[in-house]
């Protein structure tokens, strides 16, 4: 994850996966290494649950795009892409909804298909609405629609793919109110302490409020799972998390009058870190913290072959053959690799050890490593990029008594609360 990599590297990405044919995964392309590692995963929760989580992201774009705060800043609505250049998707009416003038009735399946850049919308092979433009099917009031087994809130909007027109994606749009009940029991465990939740909420609607916009080239603002927030639509509602966007409605961060990225993580591994040393980037609210993990990755252990490495290290373009050195050049202050040194049959090089350990499935940065036969020992801790705030260690402050004020005034240096 060099600097150079930000929003450019993440959408050439896609694109070119994109561009390869539709229905192929996209993978792991950027996350926030929370709750959730890679895409379509889950992982368990505090009581051994499996909890689908999430994000808040690799890659954001900096800096926040908005500056101000009042009601005419942010949108009445926005976009979330929760299906991207698809040969074909299936959608379902749980209520009554409209095209146009065309009426759906509930209970009703149909696929969105593009060609050429043309959506169409299709009922057992015969098409009901072809068009250039995006196809919104708006339910009726208070409706939901279905895509993948899950029921979402809002207005599903298809449209042909940017730079892939006869694939097609599929949007959910709707108020970021909406969006955020969706949101928190995806990234966080409902059973959690209310305070946990409500800091997950307010980071949550920060880093949505930051990054409106962030995927407009492909015709939404985020994605709804851990290249940006993990999001599991009405489905995933639960009361304890619909209680915590409740209570802190509107609530989001700032430093210095403007909306910050609120990062979050899983897991520290005892301590956050700065983010001009791991991702060479200035963003003075997230600063390094001592820090609580109560989490399963608090302590790990992983092996890498060497041909497990030598994979990596090529996933970064990175070419010196089989791997005979491997070693840690840089750490940062807070105990994070930063920068390897690998030497092998055919050359030597630097590898940015952020994006090391996605091409190869590490937990975090923060290890030592050690060679032996075959391959490398990493021994760490913690989860995910470790800026911002730490999911298990918000759980471990509520659990203290915190409330959700003091938790994020911990993780994030010299904000405010205000009202969005």
């Amino acid at each position: 994850m060099v600097p150079a990599r930000f929003s450019y590297l993440l959408r050439a990405t896609a694109l070119t996966a994109l561009l390869s044919g539709c229905g192929l995964p996209l993978g792991q392309l950027g996350g926030n290494g929370s709750l959730q590692q890679t895409l379509g995963a889950s992982s368990l929760s505090a009581t051994g649950a499996v909890v689908p989580g999430g994000s808040a992201a690799l890659m954001p774009q900096f800096p926040a795009s908005l500056g101000l705060l009042g009601s005419d800043v942010l949108p009445a609505s926005i976009g979330i892409g929760i299906s991207v250049g698809r040969a074909a998707i299936a959608v379902k009416m749980a209520a009554p909804a409209t095209v146009g003038s065309v009426q759906l009735p509930a209970g009703a399946s149909y696929e969105f298909q593009a060609s050429g850049g043309k959506v169409s919308l299709i009922e057992n092979g015969q098409v009901v609405v072809s068009q250039t433009s995006p196809i919104l099917v708006s339910p009726a009031a208070d409706g939901a629609l279905e895509w993948n087994g899950r029921r979402y809130r809002g207005s599903f909007e298809a449209l042909a793919t940017p730079g892939a027109l006869d694939c097609v994606t599929l949007v959910d749009r709707l108020p970021l109110e909406s969006y955020l009940l969706g949101v928190v029991p995806a990234e966080m465990p409902a059973s959690w302490p209310e305070a946990a939740l409500e800091s997950q909420a307010i980071a949550a609607r920060t880093y949505a409020a930051a990054n409106i916009g962030r995927h407009a080239d492909q015709g939404f603002d985020l994605y709804g799972d851990t290249r940006d927030q993990a999001y599991g639509g009405e489905s995933a509602e639960t009361l304890a998390s619909d209680a915590a966007v409740q209570a802190t409605y509107g609530l989001g961060l700032t430093y210095q009058g403007r909306i910050i990225t609120a990062l979050f993580h899983a897991s520290s591994g005892g301590q956050t870190d700065d983010a001009i040393a791991v991702w060479g980037i200035d963003l003075p609210y997230i600063r390094g913290v001592d820090d609580i993990d109560i989490s399963p990755y608090a302590h790990w252990t992983r092996v890498l072959s060497a041909a497990r490495v030598e994979a990596g290290l090529a996933a970064q373009g990175i070419e010196v053959g089989s791997p005979e050195r491997l070693s840690v050049q840089t750490y940062t202050a807070h105990g994070r690799a930063r920068w390897l040194s690998v030497t092998g049959t055919a050359g030597s090089a630097v590898a940015d050890a952020n994006s090391f350990r996605l091409a190869t499935g590490l937990p975090s940065t923060r290890y030592q490593l050690a060679a032996i036969a075959g391959g490398w020992q990493f021994t760490g801790g913690g989860f995910g990029h470790g800026l911002g705030m730490s999911q298990w260690g918000a759980k471990a402050y509520a659990d203290l008594g915190w409330s959700y004020d003091q938790i994020l005034m911990h993780y994030y240096t010299g904000v405010d609360l205000a009202s969005f």
